[in-house]
């Protein structure tokens, strides 16, 4: 559907208009409004254009951190008419801690810049500090009465992982500061990680879509189990693909011709099993192997048999149990994304996860679960560094980069610095 400016009601013309409606505290609010307004700036301005956005989604997490403040802010959007609701409610939750299809006003995105950049010389932080646990007590009792609390010793959190079996119910018991910092022990790389987001925010400036977080959270799931959340992520990681897009909204591709014109991109072909094999033999893999013919033992007879495939593989690739696995490939079979045969059973799809299982350990040894985005990534992110300092105007989204302009030497050059990131990542982390 399209939309006209029309939809937006009574929304400030200038820079009084919108000091005026924000109130005496405008000049807070404007920091705030100008972070999301700098990701809406690659929003036309001549024609409405829509965005999913959600208080609990990645977009405004990365933005802001938590989900308070990011309601805050949507409210604050929608009052001055930088963006209003196109759509109902849908997702979880209650109130805006759900997705909705959102409206953009370039008028009012490039004003709240304007009154920005000529009222406010703030530095908008770009990271979250990482939580420690503080107690009034020494270790000691502070140590006793977690153990007394929960029957946790201190030292069974030093096990704890992205991935580890989280249906523990006394880690719900556990407060967010202990967790994450059992999970800094974990993964000393954090406190590393976070600077060099720094330092490839700082490339980027004010620039908040591409801006990266690297910000560990825990999830609580009720008082039933918990899970940890560490892969970094910005605001143009949220975008949609073109293939995927309604008509109104807006896609990564969209963004990237608008910030680079005429740009080239690498895919990291296979990423998770090819990053994999390399933590399991402890050197980067040639970019012509093709993982998926090998765990499937030969070619594909046609592009729909191999993505069919992929999928197979990454639901056996994140379900360790194959009893969890069966179901997920019958769910993905009843929403029409996974081709089984009607006439599998059970057992013959238990014996299709099995078989499938055997074959990707022993092309691509052990799998770490979800933990493989940790990695992941960390060391593109080592990458993106690496071509920022290099002089290219680049940027990533999770296993892909992007670079301004025609550039043949793109795939070589990727494929040398993510070898050369990754063995100091492997030498550094995970010897």
């Amino acid at each position: 559907m399209n939309y006209t400016k029309s939809i937006f009601k009574d929304y400030p013309k200038d820079a009084d208009a919108l000091i005026s409606l924000l109130g005496r505290k405008w000049k807070r609010n404007i920091v705030d409004l100008y972070k999301l307004a700098s990701t809406l700036k690659y929003f036309p301005r001549t024609r409405v254009r829509t965005i999913k956005l959600g208080t609990a989604g990645s977009f405004m997490i990365s933005l802001f951190g938590y989900s308070m403040k990011a309601s805050r802010v949507l409210d604050m959007a929608m009052e001055i008419g930088m963006i209003t609701p196109v759509s109902t409610a849908f997702g979880w939750g209650k109130g805006h801690n759900v997705s909705r299809n959102f409206a953009v006003n370039g008028d009012v995105v490039w004003l709240v810049i304007e009154v920005y950049n000529a009222n406010v010389l703030i530095n908008v932080p770009n990271t979250l500090s990482l939580p420690t646990y503080t107690t009034d007590h020494n270790k000691g009792e502070a140590s006793y009465s977690l153990e007394l609390c929960t029957g946790i010793r201190p030292a069974e959190l030093l096990n704890i992982s992205i991935d580890a079996e989280r249906k523990d119910m006394r880690l719900c018991s556990v407060p967010d500061e202990i967790l994450l910092e059992a999970l800094g022990n974990v993964y000393p790389q954090i406190e590393h990680y976070r600077e060099v987001s720094e330092s490839i925010n700082r490339h980027y400036g004010e620039d908040s879509m591409f801006h990266l977080r690297v910000a560990p959270k825990v999830n609580r799931h009720g008082m039933q189990y918990v899970t940890f959340g560490l892969r970094p992520c910005s605001p143009f990681c949220s975008m949609p693909k073109a293939e995927s897009c309604e008509e109104s909204q807006i896609s990564r591709e969209d963004i990237l011709r608008e910030k680079f014109g005429v740009y080239s991109r690498y895919d990291v072909k296979s990423s998770i099993y090819r990053l994999t094999w390399a933590l399991n033999h402890g050197s980067w893999p040639v970019d012509d192997t093709d993982f998926y013919e090998e765990i499937f033992g030969g070619s594909f007879s046609n592009p729909d048999a191999r993505d069919n495939f992929k999928l197979l593989c990454q639901l056996v690739y994140f379900n360790s149990n194959d009893g969890k696995c069966l179901l997920s490939v019958k769910k993905a079979a009843r929403e029409d994304r996974l081709y089984i045969p009607e006439e599998y059973g059970d057992e013959t799809i238990l014996s299709l996860i099995k078989d499938t299982r055997s074959s990707m350990e022993s092309v691509i040894g052990k799998t770490y679960g979800s933990e493989i985005f940790v990695h992941e990534g960390f060391i593109y992110m080592d990458v993106l560094d690496r071509l920022l300092r290099m002089g290219y105007d680049a940027a990533e989204i999770y296993d892909c980069f992007y670079v301004g302009g025609e550039r043949p030497e793109l795939p070589s050059l990727c494929h040398d610095l993510i070898s050369e990131c990754f063995d100091s990542y492997y030498r550094k982390y995970m010897k």
